[in-house]
């Protein structure tokens, strides 16, 4: 992964831009080292939103992702709206044999999450290549070599599973 890239990533923040990577690899990797190299590990919430595509369940996941369990409704709806670090909320990645393009979300549905939430950055794995369909998002860019990160990921798996094991 690119530095400029990361680089990108942190600039959509302050652009309130829907980023689209090119890739398959899920949230807990790419995602995730995006944001540690965009703003340094523990400076930014990821907030994987699963197949939600309304805004109730995503704020669901959103708070689910934020302050203590314990912790009451109400504080984590302020955190959310009052935190400074930026929130990475991250949309699944497409199925490699099938992706559908259907499945993006919906611009207006992004635009009311950036505006409730402002420190908020889209981020959605769109498979090979971003599609030219919308122009409310914009491709991270130097786009990911696939491959490459495909390799990563993998050895990123079997470290965990090493890990995990012991």
């Amino acid at each position: 992964m690119s530095s400029d890239a990361a680089a990108h990533l942190s600039n959509a923040h302050t652009q309130r831009i829907p980023i689209t990577v090119n890739g398959f690899n899920p949230e807990d990797f790419t995602a995730g080292s995006f944001a540690d190299r965009a703003w340094g590990k523990g400076n930014h919430w990821l907030v994987p939103v699963g197949h939600c595509r309304d805004m109730g369940a995503i704020e669901e996941a959103m708070r689910q992702s934020v302050g203590l369990r314990t912790m009451p409704l109400r504080y984590k709806d302020k955190l959310l709206k009052t935190i400074s670090e930026p929130i990475l909320l991250v949309f699944p990645a497409p199925d490699e044999v099938a992706p559908d393009i259907d499945l993006l979300p919906d611009e207006n549905l992004l635009k009311d999450i950036m505006g409730k939430y402002p420190t908020t950055v889209i981020f959605i794995p769109v498979g090979e290549t971003s599609p030219d369909c919308r122009p409310d998002l914009q491709p991270i860019e130097p786009a990911l070599d696939v491959a490459m990160e495909d390799e990563q990921y993998l050895n990123y798996c079997k470290v965990k599973q090493y890990i995990e094991s012991m």
